[in-house]
């Protein structure tokens, strides 16, 4: 019981937090333009994600003339249960979880990232570690178990290692990554673009693996706004990388730019949700 309060008090404090700085905005709001909700997956911490995706929070909303308030939450699971349960108005997420959102009929899917999305394996930049094959029976960091880069990571290092490695799980990409730097593992499995990020930043951390490209993140639309709300979204993620205002926010992100996507596109992450 103990536990159980605990998780849905971190849970109502990170959602306060992610609302705290748009309230003053959903107040200027009048009955007849109520505030969208944007759901991101908590793939990092939430100051991060806000930081992060602020400026596509800001076009989105002088396209849509709406104001909008970016939630997450505490861990994936109940970020799941909360798309299903129709939180969101917007949402952004994994692939297979943009598939399970597409099957409980609340949702359409509208762009995805213009590039694919790919698990990177990375050691210390220090680390006498050049192959897969060097990382049997080490410890290796990952993102929660149910997320798609978790599973394409382990799936890869499977078919190059005869024993298995011990795998270390924690709340984010971030998370996976900073436990390695830090000596808590070996290796780490991450997203590759947050992974690229660090590099950039110059932090020591090398790459020695990546999987198969994936598809990419989804951007959903809940089927219960109107049309022409639902056009104006699609046409605001897609035409960003052609907008001078969207070129900034997408520089800002560190992304080349979203593209238009069917359905049938993230069926190939069914067998994700399997495993």
């Amino acid at each position: 019981m103990e536990l159980t309060i605990k998780k849905i008090f971190v849970g109502l404090f990170i959602s306060l937090s992610m609302l705290l700085p748009f309230q003053s905005i959903a107040q200027q709001s009048s009955n007849t333009d109520e505030p969208l909700i944007l759901g991101i997956l908590p793939f990092s911490s939430p100051v991060a994600l806000l930081k992060r995706f602020a400026p596509l929070r800001d076009h989105l909303q002088q396209k849509l003339g709406l104001p909008i308030i970016v939630e997450t939450a505490s861990n994936f699971d109940e970020f799941v249960m909360r798309t299903h349960a129709r939180r969101y108005d917007l949402v952004l997420t994994a692939p297979h979880f943009t598939l399970l959102a597409l099957d409980s009929g609340k949702y359409d899917v509208k762009a995805s990232y213009l590039k694919p999305l790919s698990a990177a394996i990375s050691v210390r930049r220090d680390s006498n570690i050049r192959y897969l094959k060097q990382l049997e029976g080490k410890k290796i960091s990952t993102p929660p178990e149910i997320a798609i880069i978790t599973i394409a990571g382990k799936s890869h290092l499977k078919k190059h290692l005869k024993t298995e490695p011990q795998y270390v799980t924690y709340q984010s990409h971030n998370a996976s990554l900073d436990a390695m730097l830090v000596g808590n593992s070996i290796a780490a499995i991450a997203s590759l673009n947050p992974t690229r990020q660090y590099m950039q930043r110059d932090i020591p951390l090398r790459i020695i693996a990546s999987t198969p490209p994936l598809p990419g993140m989804g951007l959903l639309v809940a089927k219960d706004l109107s049309k022409a709300l639902q056009k104006k979204y699609q046409d605001a993620l897609i035409n960003m990388d052609k907008d001078t205002e969207g070129k900034k926010a997408l520089k800002k992100m560190g992304y080349p730019g979203y593209r238009a996507v069917k359905k049938q596109e993230f069926e190939s992450t069914r067998l994700f949700l399997q495993k």
